[in-house]
């Protein structure tokens, strides 16, 4: 039974070796955007980076070659026009070509060749976006959170400010590991149907297209290369290693290429030192996390035939942490350990049924279990701004599954209009079972109200932990840009989402963009769109929870007993029990904001642009919980009322207690109701100034990138939090984000003898933050009353800056290959963009190769790096306490980590 499967196998690859030996003639024809032939059109194949045939197009725009059986990349170039660039597999009996050349975008003429350093109409040479790809890559962080928090460093915007993730066109995944990226496109503000608004940041990932490459990688670091930790008296030995490989190519050529990624982190991770007083005295000691981290990834591409392309990712992840919740307020008992694993699977399959019309189809399954528990358990104390002890009470288990199909139709109408059309559907189904504060926790206003074992509230909350949710969501939307005239382009969309859990089916949202060029290097853009935000599952979740009725019960008792809260010398507890619960507001809707956008680029001397933009957005009908049940009117109580609350005389205070629960609308059938309505409101103002040097500046023999420079001068008001539950627009204030000056910056060195250095400057002015007394002086079971004529958010912290710092040296293992020409970039074909303008649609490069244009293939090269984070070693305040009960009023209660390095080493071929 052997023999005829080893005999099928054999003449399996017998006939795979006969047809990659075959030589086709294949033919096509190239024509300009009005289908007229176009003679003398330079066309050559490439594979890899060697250039195999190349001709020219006859009288007729005809053209022929002779090429094995196999994958290659085509390009046409001719004067005034576009380059083209298309993916080619040669196979027997295959089609004639038809290639459809675009007139080059008017822009403006300046003394530097490169295309990149051109302001013109298209949305590519935008100044408000920022691409990283190449070498600065290598400068990004390896860990999944300190990367997410690097890129959003680069946005730019107001903290808290919406941020979308796109990885291969999909939103709301993972972040994939540094060495699968390809690409990343940093994009402030994108006025264009097919995302739901707000800054974007786009990543594309590396697929195993071309030749066989690899590489592995291995990085450490140790406390002895790091500073001490800002009010920190102690340092931990720490350390942290991690490996990582990946290898990928053509599996079977022309048909399968496949890329493995694996990674393993191991680390004791320092973080937020101890910044807690204590009735034993100050701790400021620095605190350790371990951690270990594995990885999976598979990646690959699926030729079917010259029309269908299918890019598959698999990709398996776990971590377990131990020591979690340290830090800060946070005492070594209130630690707890978490372990996560997850899995996701996606699929694009791209069609390309003419140079005219492409469809993108996108499936992905998401799917990820992950647990917490503490390390003590036992009730939770809560002493305001001086020590959080006691257990962590985080217990839980979630198993979440999400699945997105979307797709996407790209279609140019005719060579000034291009259309898109596309849907997006997900549904996510959670399950969990969450003991959160199960045991109970007391609050304290001070320490010596603590150790007076006089607490301000208890809370514990009872009943089924378990719970299952579900929720489906959809949008479509379409999408054109049309170029009116040769210097000016419109673009026009509009979007319609819903979703289950939500009662509200009136979410349209159009947008529209402007871009002008009044002169050769001058652009004008405008934009203004509305963007609806979903309720997201988490707030269902609360709400199925939490409902005071079938789950889960929050029981509050105000001026408790302690320790025991239900017990006193009576028999009985001192204090008022009520239950808490939350609700949904009939009238609930969906939040949006609407977004307005005035930007000038402008092209300077050499090769230099500096652009400068305005923006505006205004929150409407944001989510927010409002305690609907609080003692009207919600303002302070009078002295003689508090003095009789705060009485000794358990008599005294039950009957002062329920005075004050009688002003409650629903007493006594309840205590806080906490409901989800749609009123908050915010308004955030930015004007962005950006200069951009051009791609191939020389100072001193020493080459200089630098992708983003920027300023922003910002505003940020909200009504995110009331004292007095009855007045929000009284509360109208600065935003606990609000940064008023921004500055980033990310500049990169090309040195001798193949040493790369790269340092990324960031600074932002203090935030603000408000000043509490401590104490529940209106009695609403909450802490957050301010001293009277003190406004929200009136006090603002110092501001902070950061400088990072990367060096690296490579040294090529091989002599490398001989330059290619300075017009034939080598790119792998894969991603297929269809231009803003009417231009006509370019199968762009998918994976960029080591090195530029005009540089030789490096070839095998081993590369050292030295990675240091807050290089100045200053110290980067994170908050500041602003209750005046606490022994910490005024001074800072965290920092940032002072200086920290990271060696690594990497071998790629």
């Amino acid at each position: 039974m052997r023999l005829p499967r080893v005999f099928l196998v054999a003449l399996l690859l017998l006939f795979v070796s006969a047809l990659n030996a075959q030589t086709i003639r294949f033919t096509g024809r190239v024509l300009d955007p009005t289908g007229a032939v176009m003679p003398r059109v330079d066309v050559k194949i490439f594979q890899g980076a060697n250039t195999l045939r190349e001709t020219k197009t006859d009288a007729a725009g005809n053209f022929a070659l002779d090429l094995p059986a196999g994958e290659y990349r085509l390009e046409a170039t001719a004067p005034d026009y576009r380059l083209y660039q298309q993916a080619l597999r040669v196979v027997p009996n295959m089609a004639p070509l038809s290639i459809s050349m675009a007139v080059a975008a008017p822009d403006s003429k300046v003394d530097v060749p490169s295309q990149t350093d051109r302001v013109n109409l298209d949305e590519a040479a935008n100044l408000t976006s920022t691409t990283i790809a190449g070498d600065a890559l290598k400068d990004l962080p390896e860990d999944e959170e300190s990367l997410m928090a690097y890129l959003q460093a680069l946005v730019g915007g107001a903290p808290g400010e919406q941020v979308n993730i796109v990885v291969d066109g999909f939103t709301g995944g993972r972040i994939p590991p540094r060495e699968l990226i390809q690409q990343v496109i940093i994009d402030r503000n994108v006025f264009s149907a097919d995302s739901t608004g707000g800054a974007r940041i786009q990543i594309v990932t590396r697929p195993g297209t071309g030749s066989w490459t690899g590489g592995a990688s291995f990085s450490f670091r140790d406390s002895g290369l790091n500073a001490m930790t800002p009010y920190a008296l102690t340092k931990p030995d720490t350390q942290q290693r991690s490996f990582s490989t990946n290898y990928g190519g053509p599996v079977i050529p022309g048909f399968l290429t496949m890329r493995f990624n694996g990674s393993i982190t191991e680390y004791e991770l320092e973080g937020n030192a101890l910044r807690a007083i204590t009735p034993d005295g100050a701790r400021s000691d620095g605190v350790t996390s371990p951690s270990k981290n594995r990885n999976l990834n598979l990646t690959g591409q699926l030729y079917l035939n010259m029309i269908h392309t299918v890019n598959f990712n698999v990709s398996y992840t776990s971590s377990n942490s131990e020591n979690q919740g340290i830090g800060g307020f946070n005492l070594p008992e209130r630690a707890s350990n978490s372990k996560n694993h997850s899995w996701q699977a996606q699929f694009i399959e791209r069609a390309i049924f003419n140079p005219t019309t492409i469809n993108e189809l996108r499936f992905r399954a998401f799917r990820t279990n992950s647990s917490q528990e503490p390390v003590t358990d036992a009730i939770a104390i809560n002493v305001l701004d001086a020590f959080y002890g006691g257990g962590a009470q985080n217990r839980s288990n979630n198993r979440n599954l999400n699945y997105n199909f979307g797709d996407t139709l790209r279609w140019q109408v005719k060579p000034p209009l291009n259309l898109q059309i596309g849907v997006d559907a997900t549904y996510m189904k959670n399950r969990s079972v969450n003991e959160n504060n199960y045991r109970g926790t007391f609050v304290f206003s001070s320490l010596e109200d603590y150790l007076a074992g006089r607490p301000v509230t208890f809370t514990q909350t009872t009943g089924d932990p378990s719970l299952e949710v579900s929720q489906w969501q959809a949008a479509a939307f379409l999408q054109s840009d049309w170029r009116m005239y040769p210097k000016v382009n419109l673009s026009m969309g509009v979007r319609y989402q819903i979703q289950t859990n939500l009662k509200d089916n009136n979410n349209i949202a159009p947008t529209v963009g402007f871009a002008y060029q009044p002169r050769q290097g001058t652009v004008i853009r405008a934009g203004a769109r509305i963007s609806h935000q979903i309720f997201n599952i988490g707030s269902v979740e609360q709400l199925l929870r939490q409902d005071g009725k079938t789950r889960q019960f929050q029981t509050v008792i105000t001026n408790p007993s302690y320790p025991d809260p239900f017990l006193n010398g009576t028999g009985s507890t001192t204090g008022i029990t009520s239950t808490s619960f939350r609700v949904q507001d009939p009238n609930l809707a969906a939040p949006y904001s609407f977004n307005t956008q005035v930007s000038l680029e402008q092209n300077l001397v050499k090769g230099w642009r500096f652009g400068a933009s305005i923006n505006a957005t205004r929150g409407v009908r944001l989510i927010r919980t409002r305690n609907i049940n609080a003692p009207y009117p919600g303002t302070p109580l009078s002295d003689e009322l508090l003095t009789r609350l705060n009485s000794f005389d358990p008599a005294v205070q039950a009957a002062a207690r329920e005075e004050v629960d009688r002003m409650r609308p629903y007493y006594p059938i309840a205590g806080n109701i906490l409901q989800f309505e749609s009123t908050g409101k915010s308004l955030s103002k930015n004007l962005s100034f950006r200069i951009m040097p051009p791609a191939n500046l020389t100072l001193w023999k020493i080459g200089l990138s630098v992708p983003l420079t920027q300023y922003t001068l910002g505003w940020a008001h909200d009504d995110a939090s009331a004292q007095n539950q009855y007045d929000w627009a009284s509360e109208w204030a600065p935003a606990s984000g609000d940064t008023r000056h921004r500055v980033e910056s990310l500049f990169m060195l090309r040195l001798p003898k193949a040493v790369n250095a790269s340092f990324t400057v960031t600074a932002a002015s203090g935030r603000p933050y408000t000043v509490t007394t401590g104490r529940d002086e209106n009695g609403d079971q909450t802490t957050n009353d301010r001293p009277a004529g003190v406004p929200r958010n009136s006090v603002r912290s110092p501001g902070t800056y950061n400088v990072s710092m990367s060096l690296s040296k490579t040294f090529n293992l091989k002599k490398p290959e001989p330059a290619r020409p300075a017009n034939n970039a080598f790119a792998e074909p894969q991603q297929v963009i269809v231009p803003a303008g009417g231009q006509p649609i370019i199968i762009a490069p998918a994976v960029v190769s080591a090195g530029a244009p005009g540089v030789p293939n490096p070839g095998p090269r081993l590369t050292f790096s030295v990675n240091v984070n807050n290089l100045l070693n200053n110290t980067q305040v994170r908050g500041y306490s602003g209750v005046l009960t606490s022994p910490l009023f005024g001074k800072p209660t965290g920092a940032a980590a002072g200086r920290s390095m990271y060696l690594s080493m990497s071998f790629n071929f």
